[in-house]
């Protein structure tokens, strides 16, 4: 954990460097190992597909850049943060194959809740020429609470279709198996190897990559999703 309960607003976390290479974009995108004629051809792994799409070239999914802004607050909040943190975030630029993403979280505020001390940052991503690709906030608790108890602070972005009983996008499940093997293709994917994805450690079993959850939420799809012909 980086973040400590006296931490001041203005200090700035920065995440480790990650090259988006073919093989790493391609693992993240190209569906699992095991797909018969793998990668699966889409505007992240095929150049004719993203053209037929409107893109100039093939783009890194968002959600591959989003992950590793999760990797970032998981290091500074630790894994805990999986049980209370939220993130709102949006996509403003195109990232290519051989881009350098840098994420970083700026303190924004902090304020007391149930004993203990939440943080609001300014969350963003950064590429190799200093233009930023992703933006928005993140927050995240330091100190013992019932976080069943404790309320999202970062606003979810507007989307149509059907609510949930929080008022917030309603979306439509998606069943995956979730094998170890699977679990270490994206640990390639998001160049993240840590312990906690492969092995027992002090908080548990291996659990998923936030990475490869992401990914997957794609499949559910918003009810006002639409595709153009």
């Amino acid at each position: 954990m980086l973040v400590k309960k006296d931490t001041k607003e203005g200090t700035v976390f920065s995440g480790k460097p990650k090259k988006v290479s073919w093989e790493r974009l391609w693992t993240f995108s190209g569906g699992p190992f095991t797909l018969t004629g793998w990668p699966r051809k889409n505007i992240h792994t095929d150049l004719e597909f993203a053209r037929n799409c409107g893109l100039p070239s093939v783009a890194a999914s968002a959600t591959q850049y989003q992950g590793y802004l999760a990797e970032l607050m998981i290091d500074i909040f630790g894994p805990e943060w999986l049980s209370h943190g939220t993130m709102s975030v949006k996509f403003i630029k195109i990232v290519d194959a051989g881009d350098v993403i840098v994420t970083r979280a700026d303190v924004k505020s902090k304020e007391p809740v149930n004993g203990a001390t939440r943080f609001i940052l300014d969350a963003y991503g950064e590429n190799q020429r200093k233009e930023k690709v992703l933006v928005g906030l993140a927050a995240g608790i330091v100190g013992k609470v019932d976080y069943a108890k404790v309320r999202p602070k970062v606003p979810y972005p507007e989307a149509g279709g059907k609510k949930g009983a929080e008022g917030l996008p309603q979306y439509e499940p998606f069943e995956f198996l979730l094998t170890p093997e699977l679990n270490q293709q994206y640990l390639f994917a998001a160049e993240d190897f840590h312990p906690r994805y492969f092995q027992e450690t002090e908080i548990g079993s291996p659990i998923g990559h936030p990475g490869l959850l992401l990914n997957m939420s794609n499949a559910t799809r918003s009810p006002s999703f639409k595709m153009g012909s």
